[in-house]
């Protein structure tokens, strides 16, 4: 008898594995991962030169474990368990006090080298199009609230990037260091107000104080521009109680961390109908020319709703045009997606206002973008640990 439980249980066991294996190999594969925000290992290609490496069996692991059948549901069980037994680091996400999540710091250092490159081609840029050229670096959540990490987390290198980044900025290039000044300006505890707890980025109170010391720093540095800022007591603040907010650091975690208090909200007006004109092509194409399809599209979202929704989403181009604006001037935003909550209300301070991020944008160089639609000033908006990389890559990617 027990001879035969004992073949009975082994072979259940084997039917499951082999069942797992053969459901993961012949189903459809995922593209993404939308939970971890990356791209899945597809099934690798079968090539003797391959095999005789062993490269092959390599990428079939991976391969395998990006899509093995019930994937989501076995991390989200790991990551239940990790949050029960209340782990400080799950899934490369920090769970501090209170519920804040901040990015595992990364183990690179300081990357004086990849530095030194956009920074020249921060200089390249200016040089080549003879126009104005100001960086306005947003404050990142992970450096501006560093004491926010545990203890036993050890020194953050965000700060002294950052710092080496904006003291070393080309003569042509006028900086806004809106890091130094939060931290001149507020309290640790007004601080942590300016940032969503679950996502990577500030919420409308942090990014509309930003938008008003660019609009300032602008007006200090700028031969040709000159305004002041809008002020938030002639706004009107709109909330959404009804859906839960999913953060882009929760989402890490299955949504299964707290949101109780965050601030889904947005400012109005943040668009002036009567004298203005948008328009966008997002991704796949698609053309929109209502201000209420691209900026806080999804405010009244009953179930769930996310940074995107609330603000905009990282299309490759927008566009402002008012006939009421102060000036002639065309000002070509560059920004990731710290600079979201914030377009529309740097759009109403010029004639023309281009948007682009050339995370998505690929149709020409910035520089060929600059003398096509006769621009008269380029403005940055990166979050300042975006430094290196792509995005100072100023020229279409080769096809």
């Amino acid at each position: 008898m027990k001879k035969i439980i004992n073949i009975l249980f082994i072979s259940t066991f084997l039917i499951i594995i082999f069942s797992v294996g053969i459901i993961s190999y012949v189903k459809d594969d995922r593209p993404i991962s939308p939970v971890e925000n990356r791209t899945l290992a597809q099934r690798p290609f079968i090539d003797p030169k391959t095999i005789v490496s062993g490269k092959f069996f390599k990428d079939f692991e991976t391969y395998f474990a990006d899509q093995i059948y019930g994937r989501d549901h076995i991390l989200k069980a790991y990551t239940k368990e990790q949050l029960f037994l209340k782990r400080a680091i799950i899934n490369d996400i920090v769970v501090a006090k209170n519920d804040w999540l901040l990015y595992e710091p990364s183990a690179a250092g300081i990357a004086y080298e990849e530095m030194d490159k956009s920074l020249a081609n921060l200089k390249t840029l200016a040089d080549e199009t003879g126009v104005e050229v100001h960086f306005a670096a947003a404050p990142y959540k992970m450096n501006m609230l560093e004491n926010i990490y545990p203890t036993f987390i050890n020194e953050q290198l965000g700060i002294k990037r950052q710092q080496y980044f904006m003291s070393h900025l080309p003569s042509n290039v006028h900086g806004i260091n809106l890091y130094q000044s939060y931290k001149e300006e507020f309290t640790q505890d007004q601080l942590e107000t300016m940032f969503f707890k679950t996502d990577h980025h500030w919420n409308i109170d942090g990014a509309f104080i930003g938008y008003q010391k660019i609009i300032n720093g602008l007006s200090d540095n700028s031969k040709i521009f000159k305004g002041k800022p809008l002020e938030k007591e002639n706004m009107k603040m709109v909330c959404n109680h009804e859906a839960q907010f999913v953060g882009s650091l929760n989402q890490r975690l299955y949504s299964m961390v707290n949101t109780e208090g965050e601030k889904a909200c947005y400012y109005e007006p943040f668009f002036d109908a009567d004298h203005g004109k948008v328009s966008t092509k997002t991704w796949d194409g698609k053309v929109y020319n209502n201000i209420k399809d691209i900026y806080a599209s999804g405010v009244n979202r009953k179930d769930t709703i996310m940074y995107g929704h609330l603000f905009t989403w990282d299309y490759p181009e927008i566009k402002f045009e008012y006939d009421n604006a102060p000036n002639d001037l065309h000002v070509l935003i560059l920004k990731d997606s710290y600079g979201n909550p914030i377009q529309p209300f740097l759009a109403q301070h010029f004639s023309k206002t281009s948007i682009l991020d050339i995370r998505h944008y690929q149709e020409k160089s910035i520089a060929q973008y600059v003398k096509d639609n006769k621009v008269d000033m380029i403005l940055f908006v990166y979050n300042d640990s975006n430094l290196t990389g792509a995005m100072y890559e100023f020229v279409p990617k080769a096809k």
